[in-house]
């Protein structure tokens, strides 16, 4: 078990009488799993079912094992402020935290539904010769120029790489469900740019 997973248990221990009832829970991990991302501060509470608020309010934060955890999501998700449900569940799962079932078993769904529409990436699709992060990211700007055209463009009217990034990493999760992309915001934008002019 790694250390953040050790972490994480402890704490899991320590605020258990800050969880959501169990009752409760599937109703709680909907309600957050239906948000296209969540602030990266929120990301541990909702891995423990906990509501933010109440995360807040009994000052959780300063527990010596909730900033280790919180560090850990920090760099995995590079600086950003938002981070995807299923984005933080698969990051849970890679460092072998043990979450909800509940949550994992609406997280594993979720993604098998976006699968079907033909939106989330297998763990085959990562894994193909040539499919790199490049690949997917020129994938990914095609889908959200396709789909909000408007969000993509500058005030002239013509697509614009930087914002075209944004949108993609709004929903980073469905094309990079492991992580983040090799590449930084600048590096992708472009790269987009350079397909065009």
């Amino acid at each position: 078990m790694s250390s953040v997973a050790d972490a994480f248990q402890a704490l899991a221990q320590a605020t258990s009488h800050l969880r959501v009832d169990e009752l409760d829970e599937n109703q709680f991990f909907e309600r957050w799993l239906k948000h296209d991302t969540w602030p990266v501060e929120d990301s541990l509470p909702m891995l423990l079912a906990i509501e933010p608020e109440r995360w807040n309010r009994e000052n959780v934060s300063s527990n010596a094992f909730a900033i280790e955890v919180q560090s850990q999501i920090r760099e995995f998700m590079s600086g950003s402020a938002e981070v995807a449900p299923l984005q933080v569940v698969r990051w849970a799962q890679t460092q072998a935290i043990q979450i909800s079932p509940i949550l994992s078993g609406l997280a594993d769904f979720i993604g098998r539904v976006l699968h079907q529409g033909g939106l989330a990436a297998t763990s085959a699709d990562l894994e193909a010769p040539g499919n790199d992060d490049r690949e997917r990211i020129l994938g990914a700007a095609l889908a959200v120029v396709t789909k909000s055209p408007s969000n993509c463009k500058d005030d002239n009217g013509f697509f614009d790489g930087q914002r075209i990034v944004g949108e993609i990493l709004a929903k980073a999760v469905l094309w990079f469900p492991t992580g983040r992309p090799s590449l930084s915001d600048e590096e992708m934008a472009d790269l987009i740019e350079s397909w065009l002019r």
